[in-house]
């Protein structure tokens, strides 16, 4: 009796210990950017996409259609000598996870970075698909997405959130 007593206060310790961590927790998410609806593809991705939620500037983007392990469209560079472009926020969001696909045939580095969070830098070996979770949690406006392989890499399931998570 009185070592199953003492299991249940240590396991009671623990647990009471555990909740006054400052544990990691999951970054809520608030809504997703897909590239599903816009047609045609192969094009430029120009204005604001979806309706009221980001500005992709003119000309920075390029819509794909599937490609390789991706099965529905998503986004890249216009041209071979473009490695980084941004998009901009109509209203401060946090940035919590870019699917990327890197279709080249080396490595590439991509990188995430929106003012007042560390920047994100991640290498995705060629061939695969990858989330890329950034962990911040300050909103900002201007995301710059970055891959040294250019338009070799692609871009989908932009996944944002409007207020930090609680921990």
């Amino acid at each position: 009796m009185r070592r199953n007593y003492l299991k249940l206060l240590t396991l009671g310790l623990f647990f009471t210990f555990s909740f006054f961590l400052n544990l990691p927790q999951a970054q809520a998410v608030n809504g997703v950017i897909t590239f599903n609806d816009i047609s045609p593809v192969n094009t430029l991705l120009s204005g604001i996409y979806p309706t009221g939620l980001a500005d992709w500037g003119t000309n920075q983007w390029y819509v794909s259609g599937p490609w390789n392990l991706f099965t529905s469209n998503s986004i890249s560079y216009p041209n071979e000598s473009i490695t980084s472009a941004s998009f901009t926020f109509t209203s401060p969001s946090i940035l919590t996870s870019v699917d990327a696909y890197n279709g080249g045939s080396g490595s590439t580095n991509i990188t995430l970075a929106c003012t007042g969070n560390t920047q994100k830098t991640q290498t995705v070996p060629a061939g695969q698909l990858v989330t890329i979770q950034t962990n911040w949690i300050t909103p900002c406006s201007i995301v710059t997405i970055g891959s040294t392989n250019g338009w070799w890499t692609n871009f989908d399931t932009i996944s944002y959130g409007t207020t930090a998570p609680t921990l």
